[in-house]
């Protein structure tokens, strides 16, 4: 993995307070840090796929519509995605 996009996810991390949620699980330290590992390699695996989808999404024009207007409703909610 890429330094800069495992600083990318450790900055994600970190503004979600993931270390707060670690604390509060009660694992060990040793429990913690191969759990922590198995979120960034996800993440890292989130992030490839959000690129390769990006990459390749044709939509429809119909079917965009579709979506823009489902998206932006549920924003409006307070919902975010």
């Amino acid at each position: 993995m890429q330094d800069a996009l495992r600083d990318k996810i450790e900055q994600l991390f970190e503004y979600r307070a993931f270390h707060e949620l670690y604390r509060m699980s009660g694992a060990s330290a040793g429990e913690i840090k191969i759990f922590h590992e198995q979120l960034v390699e996800l993440q890292a695996g989130i992030y490839d796929l959000d690129a390769y989808l990006e990459s390749v999404w044709d939509l429809k024009e119909k079917i965009g519509r579709v979506l823009e207007k489902n998206l932006f409703g549920f924003r409006k909610t307070g919902h975010t995605v």
